[in-house]
């Protein structure tokens, strides 16, 4: 691409043309102007952009260092060629003389190693001296004037594992002159890979002998005494084949292709390309001997595969007592796919790399093999060392190019196995008197929820020992699915129930014997005479409860941390059928036995979406199912999670709501839902997994999720004091506030009733009903009346998306007033450049709305029938207008009386009318008096019940923003504004932010009032005919919900202070939305006015101070794991002390022991420094345990 310079035009008519006559919608303004020029929405020209030279003059030069001017510089220039032609000198050939980097001998250095950062370009000789110590680097051979394919064991490197070995020598337990290099294998060139070599081949080249496996040197399978290596003979998968499916290979070492030729006979000398050469696929891949003829292994790197020869130790002492596959582990590094008889290793560091990426990245094993191959063979892949095909087709393998996947697997949940092993410290024990994991235990453990390896010593007598308690969360996750397993006898759980899983055979027999509490109603009916009906919680009720013959396991359920969000030991479980009880219950008693002790900590805090239904009975259910015990805690607290509370009933606010649970901080209870989102990555992976590699694989993901929090836990804990110490302040300001718009005989008998009130609660939930005085009138959300509207036209014979058209459409037309509201405020061109945006996106709302409300009444509205919306002045303050003038567009419809120079294209968005039957015409709503048979009188009643029900909906929730902004606006006064009044210039600044605050109160007021009584015009509106039933019930809606008047909407401090009753105190129909009866008096009426507006700010404040104490609560339990936590990690350091001590004498034990001791003491020393920095002296010296 060239680079392209605007230049700049006088004008944007070029000069010698004119415009004649008056400018119309048909004026095609572009008419004399380039192809190349841009044009704006409206059609008009647009300005060209600024030049290149003008842009970079404007450009401060102290940015141009940042991202987004070095993209601009990188696409602007010639960068991205340039460093393209330096990477392609990088991997081009060196110079014709052909200089070795390490001996400088010329002509010789055809090797060229992509792996090595410098002195690359080597001899044969060189290349094997300096590579027997780096085995699996990538290199190529210069053939003519081209690199072709080629591989170290081409230049004769090995794997050599005899420790006392030097160079390229063999074992010393090896015969004289055994396995010796070919001659001339410095000077010759490697066998041939494909169709690279025919290229670069003379002419006369003499076309090499192809030997048979069987004519091959040592091609027999002697023992390792011999000289022999029996674990190469034969692949490890060759026994599962027939004989006449095996296939015929050829060693390397004799021929197995065609030797490279010359530089002279490139393809240049030929007229036309010469015939390719198909490359070896499959299992005639297989390399079986090398150069020297040693055997030769598949080894699987991090980034490629390799086939290389194997030399074994036969040193007496060394590798002669030493089996097999142990040297290839202890000292090649190479962990083999067979115990016997392997063809195929993993080196370490793969293994390691490959578990990084599938925790870190989520990649599968399938995608690990298939990068390998890649990776390996860019070009031809599938040459790559693969597994015969008829394993493949027997184990079903699909979409996969019959390669190490198998085996790949299968070594990687070994390794997985073993890396726990090493992790959790059970591979540091003898092996003679070596014990297995006990439950749970192969698994990362929160480092701070309360056990005896981190209770400060003296907790039990610390005034506030209440902070130490257990906070578990309970949810269900049905994106974990499972497919039924083909061959249920390939299921082999290894150390099965020490991860997040039970043990399948005591799930078996625990989930026999659990009660449900349709059972349990059975046997004691009178348990369920005083529960609360909630909610039909559908997600719980309806989610995985189809039964098909696809999957046996519909999802996963998981107790975890509340307060750190780790998952706990045997805490997960499997949901056979919909988020039942039962797996529930099991799960949480095997936590109870892995994670809990009621000698050290008897408080528990239980965290439960439905806790309203699952909670109510579990104790009950524990202790009538043999198999289960439940913990004697002296204090259990259920609760439901922040954002799943308010889909339920009021009642279950006051009795689960963490607010009120007393003396536990400050608890969300939706942490599962963010640990859910990142397990979410692999579960899909899991659906066609045995069901031991699936549990395997959940329990090693949420156990690497624990891990990370652990190490992150100090900053975790110093972020969380330091955020809820600042808004301690905050919250106490608040209370500070509402104290003041009260007696202080109200804020004692309230924080005596609040406190009375936590207390009662804890055994008995229904002291919330008695606490909440149910004078508010309590209205069902717009949300939930718009639901209840879409689920009866979903249980209807014919749904015609109507109620969907209705809800979206009256949702339009709230936009549509509140953009109306802000268009008059907006100054600056940043918020005038959001308006035009959200302009454009209500336009395509109208449309949208308009067609699918078309679309759901089967009926056109009409051209010029609708009616739009439009603000009016409802106090003087308003600053929308409701002239005509005001509206974009009004000039255009306004014809010859437009002023000049105004120019409006089409109707602001915000004016454009919405389909909704309210705006259609009266006669479209009139019921026909005889219809015909064609009428859609039925359609069009329906829908304006639908439209009723919404707006009434709408029309309630416009209320309450009201009601709570016009006691927020009452308080800024109040506390913000008159009690700053004398002060001089004191607080100047924060006395503007308070006024601005009110304003905005205010003004957000009104657009309220606003939108009510547009909607409540609208509802009058929709009246379908004359009857008296329909007459009776307009009058009611009429006197129920008033228009609101500008008197409505003062805010006065007199009215909204409960200090004490002023004359002439009257509170705004609004607030008790009831009728007034015709018998009662204006001083009874002005009672209850009193009594509603105390009984507001009585909910109000109770509900301030509850937050404010459980903000307090929270700060003295962060205290408390700050010092739990570094305990923790000092536990975790002398652990490791002590398993050096019992492997004393094994110095590679002993090693790995002091150095994990050392990273966990450094965490300790970290986590002490960061904790008194944020706490002065949290961390006392000498805090010990009390336990260790």
């Amino acid at each position: 691409m060239t680079n392209q310079t605007f230049i700049h035009p006088p004008t944007h008519t070029p000069a010698g043309v004119t415009f004649t006559g008056p400018i119309g919608a048909d004026t095609n303004l572009m008419m004399h102007m380039h192809d190349d020029t841009m044009a704006t929405f409206d059609g008009m020209p647009a300005p060209p952009p600024p030049s290149h030279e003008d842009y970079d003059d404007e450009i401060d030069p102290a940015a141009r260092n940042t991202n987004v001017e070095q993209l601009r510089e990188f696409a602007r220039g010639k960068t991205a060629i340039r460093y393209a032609h330096c990477v392609i000198e990088r991997r081009g050939p060196p110079p014709p003389s052909l200089v070795c980097n390490e001996c400088g001998v010329a002509g010789t250095a055809r090797w060229r190693c992509d792996s090595c950062q410098r002195h690359r370009d080597l001899c044969t000789g060189c290349l094997r001296k300096r590579h027997m110590s780096n085995p699996f680097h990538r290199v190529r051979y210069l053939s003519g004037p081209k690199y072709v394919e080629a591989w170290l064991r081409d230049a004769g490197v090995f794997i050599q594992l005899c420790p006392v070995a030097s160079g390229d020598d063999l074992c010393p337990g090896y015969t004289q002159g055994e396995f010796p290099l070919p001659a001339g294998i410095d000077k010759d060139p490697p066998p041939s890979y494909g169709i690279g070599h025919r290229f670069g081949r003379p002419e006369n080249a003499e076309q090499p002998t192809n030997f048979p496996d069987t004519a091959s040197p040592d091609t027999a399978s002697p023992d390792v005494a011999s000289g022999g290596s029996p674990f190469m003979s034969q692949d490890p998968d060759e026994d599962l084949l027939p004989s006449d499916a095996r296939e015929t290979e050829g060693d390397e070492g004799d021929a197995d292709g065609q030797e490279n030729g010359g530089e002279d006979g490139f393809m240049g000398r030929d007229e036309g390309l010469p015939e390719g050469e198909a490359r070896a696929r499959g299992r005639q891949a297989r390399i079986r001997r090398d150069t020297r003829g040693l055997p030769v292994m598949v080894i699987v790197d991090k980034t490629d595969i390799h086939q290389i020869g194997v030399a074994v130790c036969k040193c007496a002492g060394t590798g002669a007592s030493m089996a097999i596959d142990e040297q290839l582990i202890r000292l090649g590094g190479l962990i083999p796919a067979t115990p016997s008889n392997p063809g195929t290793c993993f080196t370490l560091e793969a293994l390691s790399y490959f578990q990084i990426d599938r925790l870190e990245c989520k990649v599968t094993p399938q995608a690990l093999m298939r990068r390998l191959r890649r990776n390996t063979s860019p070009l031809h892949p599938s040459t790559v060392a693969v597994c015969p095909r008829t394993i493949c087709a027997r184990y079903n393998i699909v979409n996969i190019q019959q390669d190490r996947y198998l085996e790949g697997l299968r070594v990687m949940r070994e390794w997985t196995v073993i890396d726990n092993l090493i992790t959790h410290g059970f591979a540091h024990q003898p092996l003679e008197n070596w014990q297995p994991p006990p439950p749970g235990s192969l698994f990362h453990r929160c480092v701070v929820c309360a056990s005896k390896k981190n209770l400060p010593r003296g907790y039990k007598g610390h005034i506030h020992k209440w902070a130490i308690f257990h906070s578990y969360v309970h949810d269900g996750n049905f994106s974990g699915e499972h497919t039924v397993s083909r061959q249920p006898g390939n299921n082999v759980p290894i150390f099965p129930g020490t991860g997040a899983f039970q043990h399948p055979e005591g799930i078996k027999r625990d989930l026999a014997s659990m009660k449900t509490d349709k059972q349990l109603r059975k046997e004691a009916e009178h348990l369920f005479a005083n529960d609360k009906p909630c909610n039909n919680h559908v997600a719980a009720q309806l989610t995985g409860k189809t039964r098909d013959k696809v999957t046996d396991i519909k999802g996963i359920g998981a107790w975890a941390c509340a307060r750190h969000g780790q998952f706990l030991a045997g805490g997960t479980c499997n949901y056979n059928l919909g988020e039942a009880s039962g797996p529930a219950d099991v799960a949480l008693n095997n936590t109870f036995k892995l994670n809990t002790d009621v000698e050290l900590v008897d408080r528990l805090q239980l965290f439960y979406d439905i806790w309203c239904r699952y909670g109510i009975h579990l104790k009950e259910r524990f202790n009538r199912s043999p198999n289960m015990t439940w913990p004697q805690f002296r204090e259990v607290l259920g609760s439901v999670g922040v954002w799943h509370i308010y889909g339920h009933v009021f009642e279950c606010y006051g009795r689960w709501s963490n607010l009120y649970s007393r003396q536990t901080g400050i608890v969300d209870g939706e942490i599962l839902e963010t640990l859910w989102s990142v397990l979410n990555q692999i579960l899909q992976s899991c659906r066609g997994m045995s069901l031991a590699n699936r549990e395997e694989v959940i329990s090693m993901f949420e156990s690497d999720s624990n891990h990370r929090k652990n190490l992150a836990m100090a900053d975790t804990l110093v972020k969380k004091f330091n955020k809820y110490f600042a808004e301690e302040r905050e919250r106490a300001r608040l209370v500070e506030q509402l104290s003041l718009c009260t007696s202080p005989e109200n804020v004692v008998q309230w924080e005596e009733d609040r406190q009375a009130f936590e207390r009662d609660r804890i055994n008995d939930p229904s002291a919330g009903d008695r606490f909440f005085k149910q004078t508010l009138v309590q209205v069902p959300s717009r949300k939930d009346a718009e639901l209840k509207l879409l689920e009866e036209e979903a249980a209807g014979s014919e749904g015609r998306g109507l109620v969907k058209a209705v809800i979206d459409s009256l949702d339009l037309v709230v936009d549509q007033l509140k953009l109306q509201a802000l268009d008059r405020q907006a100054v600056a061109a940043s918020e005038r450049r959001n308006i035009a945006s959200t302009r454009t996106k209500i336009h395509n709302r109208v449309n949208k709305c308009n067609a699918a409300m078309e679309a759901a009444l089967g009926s056109y509205r009409g051209h010029g029938t609708l009616t739009t919306v439009k603000l009016t002045k409802l106090l003087q303050e308003d600053e929308w207008d409701d002239t005509e003038e005001a509206q974009p567009g009004a000039a255009s419809r306004r014809g010859d009386d437009a002023p000049a120079g105004s120019r409006v294209l089409r109707t602001g968005a915000e004016f454009r009318a919405v389909d909704l039957p309210s705006s259609r015409s009266s006669n479209w709503r009139a019921m026909h008096v005889n219809p015909t048979d064609d009428d859609d009188c039925d359609i069009r009643r329906h829908a304006m019940e639908i439209e009723t029900g919404v707006l009434l909906a709408r029309m309630n929730e416009t209320l309450g923003h009201i009601r709570t902004l016009i006691v927020d606006q009452a308080n800024t006064y109040l506390q913000r504004i008159r009690s700053r009044n004398g002060n001089g210039n004191q607080g100047y600044h924060q006395l503007n932010v308070a006024y601005a605050d009110a304003q905005k109160q205010g003004k957000a007021v009104r657009v309220h009032a606003q939108i009510y009584n547009i909607c409540r015009e609208k509802l009058m509106s929709l009246a379908w005919d004359t009857s008296p039933e329909t007459k009776v019930r307009f009058d009611m809606m009429r006197e129920k919900y008033r228009v609101l008047t500008a008197k409505d909407l003062v805010c006065s401090t007199k009215t909204y202070s409960t200090t004490g009753t002023v004359s002439g105190f009257k509170l705004p129909w609004f607030w008790r939305m009831v009728g007034m009866d015709a018998t009662e008096s204006v001083e009874q009426t002005r009672q209850k006015d009193e009594e509603f507006i105390a009984d507001f700010f009585r909910v109000r404040w109770i509900n301030a101070k509850c937050s404010l104490t459980r903000c307090r609560e929270e700060l003295i339990i962060l205290t408390f794991e700050m010092q739990m936590c570094y305990l923790g990690y000092r536990s975790l350091a002398s652990g490791w002390m002590r398993k050096a001590k019992n492997m004393a004498g094994k110095r590679a034990h002993e090693a790995m022991a002091f150095e994990n001791a050392g990273h966990w003491s450094d965490m300790a020393a970290y986590a002490k420094a960061r904790f008194n920095e944020c706490h002065e002296n949290v961390i006392p010296p000498g805090l010990k345990t009390e336990y260790l």
